[in-house]
This record gives C-alpha cells, sequence and structure tokens, in this order.
C-alpha cells in the first residue's frame, strides 16, 4: 500500500493511470498528462517501468519507460507488474496452440519461459498471478495454505505449523489472524486461541488497530480485542482505515470516516480509492472520474473514464 508522502516527498515523481476518450495515459499530481493517454490499458509503474498494452491486429502488451516509449515491445498476451527483478508473462504459441507462461527479466529485459509454467495452462493469468503470490507470501512465518476445502498454516518450509481446519484463513499480523469456522468470523492467535469469538458474517483484518465486521447486513469496527468501537450502522465498506481514515457506504455512496466514525466526507460519490500522495481516485454519479483531497474538495476535476492510484515512478533502474 503506498502511503500519503506529499509533505516529505514533494519532489518524487509521481503519477496515477487515467483514461481519456477510451486511451489510458498517466497525469502528475497537479493533473497534467506527463504521459499521453494513448494506449488501451496500462499498469502502475514497478522497478522504473510500467506495462502498456495497444492494438496491432489483437492487444499485446510491453513495457514503457518514463517517457511513455517502450522499453521491451508489445509482445506479450498478458503481462503483470515486475517485483524483485521479475514480472509474470505468457504468450501464445501458434505452433503448440496454447500458452507459454513464463516472466521477464527486468535486468535483461528478456522473455524467460519456465517449465512450471505447464502446470498453468488451464489457469486464467489472473489465477496464476495470485497462485504465485500467495506461494510466496509468508508472513510472520506462516502463510494461510487450502488443503481440500480446508486451510491451515504452513512455514516458509512448506510444513503445516497449523493443521487445515478452517473455511477461511488470512495471514498472521501481529500474532492475529481472521479465520472462518462454521460461516462465522473471528481472530485467532498463534496458540489457536480465539482472541475474537466466531460471531460475524464478515471480518477484515486489523488496520491501525481497528477491523470492519458486518453483521445483519451493516458494517461496524471492533478493537483488536473484539471490542465494537464503531458500531454496525454503514451500508457499504470501501476499505479499513488508513492513515486515520475509513471508506464506508451508506444509501448506495461513499464517503470517508475517521476513528471515531464520524463522517469527515459525507456519503456522496460511486466509489473512492486509497488516499495516495494526498489525493484519492474517486467516481461520481454519472462514471467519470477524478481526484479528491482529503478535505473532500475536488483536487483534480472529474472529467476521466477511468482512474487509479497515485504511485512512484521509481526510475532509479529504468532503461530508456
Amino acid at each position: 500500500m503506498i502511503r500519503d508522502s506529499v509533505a516529505r516527498e514533494e519532489k518524487q515523481d509521481v503519477l496515477a493511470p487515467v483514461c481519456l476518450n477510451g486511451k489510458w495515459g498517466f497525469i502528475d499530481l497537479e493533473g497534467e498528462f506527463a504521459i499521453p493517454a494513448s494506449f488501451d490499458d496500462v499498469g502502475s509503474f514497478s522497478e522504473g517501468l510500467a506495462r502498456a498494452s495497444i492494438s496491432r491486429g489483437c492487444v499485446k502488451s510491453g513495457y514503457i519507460g518514463r517517457s511513455g516509449k517502450f522499453v521491451i515491445e508489445p509482445r506479450f498476451d498478458e503481462a503483470g507488474e515486475f517485483a524483485e527483478g521479475q514480472a509474470i508473462a505468457r504468450i501464445y504459441n501458434d505452433d503448440r496452440e496454447e500458452y507459454e507462461w513464463g516472466y521477464v527479466d527486468r535486468k535483461t529485459l528478456e522473455y524467460v519461459r519456465e517449465d512450471w509454467c505447464e502446470n498453468y495452462q488451464v489457469h486464467r493469468y489472473e489465477d496464476v498471478v495470485e497462485i504465485e503470490r500467495i506461494k510466496a507470501e509468508v508472513n510472520e512465518g506462516l502463510r494461510p495454505v487450502c488443503y481440500g476445502d480446508l486451510y491451515g498454516y504452513q512455514n516458509s518450509l512448506g510444513r503445516w505449523e497449523i493443521e487445515p481446519q478452517f473455511q477461511f484463513a488470512g495471514r498472521f499480523s501481529k500474532d492475529l489472524a481472521v479465520v472462518c469456522v462454521e460461516d462465522r468470523y473471528g481472530v485467532i492467535n498463534r496458540k489457536l486461541d480465539f482472541v475474537v469469538e466466531p460471531q460475524y458474517d464478515q471480518l477484515d483484518a486489523h488496520a491501525e488497530g481497528l477491523a470492519a465486521f458486518r453483521t445483519n447486513d451493516k458494517w461496524g469496527f471492533i478493537d483488536q480485542a473484539g471490542k465494537c468501537i464503531i458500531e454496525p450502522q454503514f451500508d457499504g465498506y470501501g476499505w479499513s482505515f488508513d492513515q486515520g481514515l475509513a471508506c464506508v457506504g451508506m444509501n448506495d455512496k461513499f464517503g470517508i470516516i475517521d476513528k471515531s466514525g464520524r463522517f469527515v466526507l459525507k456519503p456522496r460519490f460511486n466509489k473512492i480509492g486509497l488516499f495516495c500522495y494526498g489525493l484519492a481516485a474517486t467516481q461520481d454519479n454519472d462514471g467519470k472520474w477524478g481526484f479528491i483531497n482529503k478535505q473532500g474538495n475536488i483536487a483534480i476535476p472529474i472529467r476521466f473514464e477511468g482512474a487509479r492510484c497515485f504511485h512512484a515512478v521509481d526510475d532509479r533502474s529504468a532503461v530508456e
């Protein structure tokens, strides 16, 4: 998650993907286009490069640098973001009539096909990204793993530390994890004691000491001991507390509350994204997107057909 960094990172290169007239590009914090809207789709910059897609008979994806020019030509049917020097991608092999999975190497800019890709022929791209993410996701020494119909926890060596016994199991954070038993959500510690008894229809992970829960179709917030801090009163839930603010909905509109449960921005938008570098992508009643500041004022006019959060380009390693 990208934190609000305006005050301490004013000089950092920060961009947000937006869609205008059916094409995607990137704007800066002033709302000006830094990279023209000329792509069918784009991803966020990671390790100095961003996925960008264009139509050449069919849609292909490659990677652009900060200048907006392709550093890796569009040849992939699907491609992800870089992480630790690699980006998962796939190419359709006409001779074999199947997709080849592999990764793009950030250093060499070359595509490398891997044997593990053979296991993913029938999977959607999104599923593969999730599979690989979960395989690498070890938090506080454990990661949730589904075996059959039940979840348990394995250590980094793939050994069971907590046998499968939950309908759902979330990641551990500060020795606590959300789990589901008999269709009710609660919170366990590493000793498998229930810190919060299974009682909720839905329960999110704690963030800044509070966790969103749903009961009787209303959302509220509890603390780490399970004490109700904000009574269930909201019809919808967007995202949990970040920088002291959370997004909740009432009457099909979303607004922002503080930790007392008071609205600092009354519900009036269709959607509100996370605040990143002081601004949040926001969709108005007509389906158009813009950006608001924390006071709820429109900082970048609502005129785009799509918008995603601001992020640092971090092109120190970019190759142009």
